[in-house]
């Protein structure tokens, strides 16, 4: 099968040739030209000759000591140096980083309790130092993994980093003790306020509300395992099934607290068996990222906000 014309030209002419071209267009001269490229004389006739040959022209003839252009080569040049030009732009340094320039919008891979609680705060410093930046938040699924590695997110904040390759970086945002939502006027409240710590057999005697989204693995590991008599993917919906039901709902305080603080009327926080152990997320981002200053800011941001956040949140109402 026959190349194609353009095709066959990059076979035959490569980036020395086409400096030759754009120094004899300025210098006149094959001598001076092959001075000026580190190249022989003779060296640099060859080439001219095969050039010819490529661009069927001439493209330079002597008169007297010069070697002076045709009018084919006159055209070419234009398209030389802006090719030379573009070449020359791959290796200069980049940009100096400007957060007040950036436009780019962060993508983070989050729950809906997370951005409201953890990234939403982070906006007010982030449109302060970055006015022209943006976020997008998307759910947590199975892909969450393939899509930091592939570019199309650039962090995401999990509840387990179990199983994470080498290609990933993961840091810890903050540890936050689980603790039991319900209606003020449950069982569990009454057993709670005579003094009485909750133990598992008196927790797992209620059935649960449940976060799950069935598309993602990588979802927050259940605390303990209870008989489960509602199951939403959105926390939002939590608080109006516990107010309504005997169910429970098990969470970190610092998504309780938060959820309390908006939605919280006639429901209450107690405290779960200390062998539930603590909740912590962690930032996870690959390796791809990882030296792009825009984001290592963005990721310093958040996790300093969320740790605010955590400090705030971990305490009771």
């Amino acid at each position: 099968m026959k190349l194609p014309e353009v095709d066959v030209m990059l076979k035959q002419v490569d980036f020395l040739d086409l400096q030759v071209l754009q120094s004899l267009m300025r210098t006149h001269g094959v001598a001076i030209t092959a001075q000026h490229l580190g190249l022989s004389i003779p060296g640099t006739s060859r080439r001219l000759g095969l050039l010819r040959q490529v661009f069927e022209d001439e493209l330079f003839v002597r008169s007297g000591h010069e070697m002076l252009p045709t009018n084919r080569m006159r055209e070419l040049d234009r398209k030389i140096c802006a090719i030379l030009d573009t070449a020359k732009g791959l290796t200069d340094a980049a940009e100096a980083f400007d957060l007040r320039r950036e436009t780019r919008t962060i993508r983070v891979i989050s729950s809906d309790n997370v951005a409201a609680g953890l990234v939403a705060p982070s906006l007010r410093s982030l449109m302060t130092q970055a006015p022209k930046a943006g976020v997008q938040i998307a759910n947590v699924d199975d892909q969450v993994l393939e899509r930091l590695r592939y570019g199309q997110a650039d962090m995401a904040i999990l509840g387990q980093t179990q199983g994470l390759s080498s290609d990933f970086f993961s840091l810890e945002l903050y540890e936050s003790p689980y603790y039991v939502m319900c209606r003020t006027s449950h069982p569990l409240a009454k057993h709670f306020e005579s003094g009485e710590a909750l133990t598992m057999a008196s927790l797992s005697a209620f059935r649960s509300v449940r976060i799950a989204n069935t598309k993602n693995s990588l979802q927050s590991p259940e605390p303990l395992s209870m008989n489960v008599g509602f199951e939403t993917p959105y926390f939002m919906n939590v608080p109006d099934v516990l107010r309504e039901t005997d169910m429970v709902y098990v969470g970190s305080l610092i998504t309780l607290n938060w959820l309390h603080s908006r939605l919280g009327e006639d429901l209450t926080l107690v405290p779960a068996p200390d062998s539930l152990g603590l909740f912590t997320p962690h930032l996870v981002w690959h390796q791809s990222t990882h030296q792009d200053p825009f984001l290592q800011w963005a990721r310093g941001l958040l996790t300093h906000v969320s740790r605010q956040e955590a400090k705030r949140w971990n305490a009771l109402p």
